[in-house]
């Protein structure tokens, strides 16, 4: 199973280095630039948007922070957070909600179907490459049944 898994892997990185997919990112980044936002990859922006809040609120609070901006005591710890500036995290999240906006507008213009016919064809070509393997691995998982 290990070396199935490892094999997994090194087939999500061929498929993300694929040129088609690589082109598709480009064009994401080229469509969040004209709407605004220089991102190059889209895994960063959860981590800025992160920064930036906790900027306004601190760290911990900013990890503390729950679906639609609520704060959450039991992450946080207590029911209380320290001053922060109301208006600054309104800000944050105004930009939040746009950069989620234009990151789904681009990612379904430009890289949602590539994403999904270049991944299917490594998929497809990494069964039939491997299928004893595959085999092998279904029979062990079988057996911890």
């Amino acid at each position: 199973i290990v070396s199935a898994l490892a094999k997994i892997d090194e087939l999500d990185t061929r498929a993300e280095a694929d040129e088609r997919l690589v082109k598709a990112r480009s064009d994401w980044s080229n469509c969040m630039r004209k709407q605004g936002f220089e991102y190059t990859d889209p895994s960063v922006i959860d981590a800025e948007i992160m920064k930036k809040l906790a900027a306004v609120v601190g760290s911990d609070a900013a990890r503390a922070m729950g679906e639609e901006g609520r704060f959450s005591p039991v992450v946080f710890g207590t029911n209380t957070l320290l001053p922060y500036d109301k208006d600054a995290l309104a800000r944050v999240q105004v930009e939040e909600i746009a950069t989620a906006r234009a990151d789904l507008d681009c990612e379904q213009a430009y890289v949602v179907d590539v994403e999904d016919k270049v991944k299917a064809e490594y998929v497809e070509q990494f069964a039939q490459e491997n299928s004893v393997l595959l085999s092998r691995a279904q029979a062990e998982l079988d057996q911890r049944k």
